[in-house]
């Protein structure tokens, strides 16, 4: 883990930069607070069309009225 003063983090913000995407913990203090570098995810899992099949099971009559609104309907 490495520990930088905030003034020192702008100078080096680039070697700071690729050592916490390398995984190493980097945190930045300033007088009494500190926030860590943490790399965020930026690759989307891609949705696979079909890659549910057989997960669910449609009834054929699953878009009919319901019962329980049949006094509304009159």
């Amino acid at each position: 883990m490495q520990e930088v003063e905030i003034a020192d983090a702008a100078r080096h913000l680039r070697e700071l930069f690729e050592a916490a995407l390398k995984g190493e913990r980097i945190v930045i203090k300033a007088e009494n607070s500190a926030v860590e570098l943490v790399p965020v995810r930026t690759t989307l899992n891609r949705r696979r069309f079909g890659s549910a099949r057989g997960v669910f099971e449609m009834k054929e009559d699953f878009d009919l009225p319901l019962s329980d609104f049949d006094e509304y309907r009159k």
